[in-house]
């Protein structure tokens, strides 16, 4: 016959399944976040799994006793309640950080890409862009990307340009081969910057090599697999996003030209199967980006607009 002690147990079992579950949706769901620090979070949580099972396990044989201490089933409780508590809050405070960070980025590219007409909002397109074509890999794919790291990637992609002058930058009419050469460097930049930031190395290479072309004509004459995955893939949403955005020494490019664009370098400049995953993308997935970037340019526009 079932008593308190018995009824304490099967609450404290419920937690640690309910945990166990939490753990698992976490390693595949927010995988991002576990990748960080090359996967240590990820194989802590995978021990703390291992841990849970076999306290599981633990749980269950004393459940199976008839006599069980009253005193022990509190204990076992409370333990179950306190790391059930702990967990969640650590998790919490590992999104919100991420979070944060992102969004202190954000600000600042969008803040220095607000002053030039012909970069605003660039980064925070391309890199809402590279995410909806992480979203539209098959499973196989995604498995082998960081997404965390792919964001930071994306916005970062033209960091190296800082380096480059604005005489340059901002020119309207056709380069000369000694500018070409100069803006050609941007890339080397971003690797050098992102380099000496603990953690960036992997990204420092993607951004390097982002406008490599499949041919090998690229800066560095890397062709098609030798291009990390996820330069071929940042390379596609940098390419249809300077085809959409507005510049003033060219005309916008509508969603089908753009498109009909992309298929064209595909296979040149571009790999052909990531071309055609984001062909795939819903327009109104895409729209939704652009419309959500505007209106954060637009934002600090305005705050400029009443300072000056």
């Amino acid at each position: 016959m079932f008593n308190t002690s018995h009824y304490l147990l099967f609450l404290s079992i419920m937690l640690i399944i309910t945990d166990i579950g939490w753990c698992i949706y976490i390693m595949f769901a927010k995988r991002d976040v576990l990748l960080k620090n090359e996967g240590q979070r990820l194989w802590q949580t995978a021990l703390v799994i291992t841990i849970l099972i076999a306290v599981f396990f633990f749980h269950t044989y004393i459940y199976t006793h008839k006599k069980i201490n009253l005193s022990i089933s509190w204990i076992l409780l409370a333990g179950s309640l306190i790391f059930t508590f702990l967990f969640r809050w650590f998790f919490n405070q590992l999104m919100g950080a991420r979070e944060r960070t992102h969004e202190i980025l954000e600000t600042v590219l969008c803040i220095i890409e607000t002053r030039d007409p012909n970069l605003e909002g660039h980064s925070l397109y391309v890199k809402q862009l590279t995410m909806l074509l992480y979203e539209a890999l098959p499973f196989r794919y995604r498995m082998r990307l960081n997404p965390e790291n792919l964001q930071y990637a994306a916005l970062l992609l033209d960091i190296g340009k800082l380096g480059i002058p604005n005489s340059i930058i901002n020119k309207s009419g056709k380069l000369n081969e000694k500018e070409l050469e100069s803006i050609s460097r941007h890339t080397e930049f971003g690797e050098t910057i992102l380099k000496s930031v603990p953690s960036f190395d992997k990204i420092s290479l993607w951004i390097k090599y982002h406008h490599e072309r499949i041919d090998g004509t690229g800066y560095y004459h890397l062709k098609d697999r030798e291009i990390p995955f996820e330069s071929r893939l940042i390379a596609v949403a940098d390419t249809f996003s300077a085809l959409t955005m507005d510049k003033n020494y060219r005309p916008t490019l509508s969603y089908i030209e753009a498109i009909n664009e992309l298929k064209l370098s595909s296979g040149l400049q571009l790999d052909p199967e990531l071309v055609d995953y984001f062909c795939n993308i819903p327009l109104n997935k895409i729209e939704a980006s652009r419309n959500s970037v505007k209106a954060k340019i637009q934002q600090f526009h305005k705050l400029f607009v009443s300072e000056s």
